[in-house]
């Protein structure tokens, strides 16, 4: 089984000349206040240098099978400027498109090719420009299923894909006539 199992992590795969420099970390306190918050106020990464919060998250490592030292997939998925993106993975792109009028042609398309991070926000506000936002409450609060239902397209097809493969995601979640495709 271990045999079989060892090469599907292609996020660790090691880029051992990808240097800080390659990174935009510019987002970094964005990802260390998203941490804190979803923590409830305290977390490690609050005070911790932007290496160590690297370090931390598994962004830096070592490949024990080859020794080399470096910044991996992840990191550079996540946090990477577009340019070194592109040279990693040259078909990563995410397809959203909007279909109202008529179902074999789209009324808008948003093309994303940046990191992780800012893709994110690029594909939610895709969504809120699209998707009505009605009222719904849960428990006593009131909830935005707009934003629900577009961060599960945007989360749903990322854990089954392998960015290194250059091939159209096997799942094209499909909401309310907006239908997203990661190709990588």
């Amino acid at each position: 089984m271990y045999i079989r199992k060892q090469n599907i992590f292609t996020e660790k795969k090691i880029f051992p000349y990808a240097k800080i420099d390659d990174l935009r970390l510019d987002l970094l306190p964005r990802v260390r206040q998203m941490a804190v918050n979803h923590a409830g106020g305290t977390h490690q990464w609050k005070d911790m240098s932007d290496d160590e919060l690297l370090k931390s998250a598994g962004l830096y490592g070592t490949d024990r099978a080859t020794g080399e030292s470096g910044y991996n997939l992840a990191a550079i998925m996540l946090l990477g400027k577009d340019d070194v993106i592109l040279d990693v993975c040259p078909a990563y792109l995410t397809d959203a498109l909007l279909r109202k009028v008529n179902t074999d042609r789209y009324d808008d398309r948003e093309i994303v090719r940046t990191n992780l991070i800012e893709s994110y926000d690029q594909l939610m506000e895709f969504a809120r420009k699209h998707l009505l936002d009605k009222f719904f409450l849960e428990d006593d609060a009131r909830v935005s299923l707009r934003n629900i239902l577009a961060r599960e397209m945007k989360a749903k097809p990322a854990p089954k894909l392998a960015p290194m493969a250059p091939k159209l995601a096997p799942m094209a979640p499909k909401l309310a006539s907006i239908r997203m495709r990661i190709l990588y």
